[in-house]
């Protein structure tokens, strides 16, 4: 979620602080994605609900199971907690896309 920030800051310094911690972020994501199936899959379950909430998709699949919708609140509540607005929404989705 540092990606969201990034525009968030106002201040220069804590923007540039903000895209150096979402690198790191992404670098942390894609180990887990190679250490072992099981964190692997946590991984993706995750990235694919934070991009169906950032996406605006939350919610529309009444065949998702209750881990799903589990997850789904989660992000939508987390999404929404933060103040993210459109900008920050898209941002999350070209971050988190590639690791669903």
């Amino acid at each position: 979620m540092p990606t969201a920030m990034v525009t968030m800051h106002e201040d220069p310094e804590l923007s540039a602080s903000s895209a150096r911690t979402a690198e790191r972020g992404a670098k942390v994501l894609g180990a887990l994605l190679e250490t072992n199936e099981s964190h692997a899959a946590v991984v993706r379950n995750n990235c694919a609900a934070i991009l169906a909430v950032a996406n605006g998709e939350a919610g529309r699949d009444a065949d998702d199971d209750d881990d799903d919708q589990e997850l789904l609140r989660y992000w939508s509540e987390f999404c929404d907690k933060w103040g993210y607005g459109p900008k920050q929404l898209e941002d999350i989705a070209g971050a988190v896309s590639e690791f669903c």
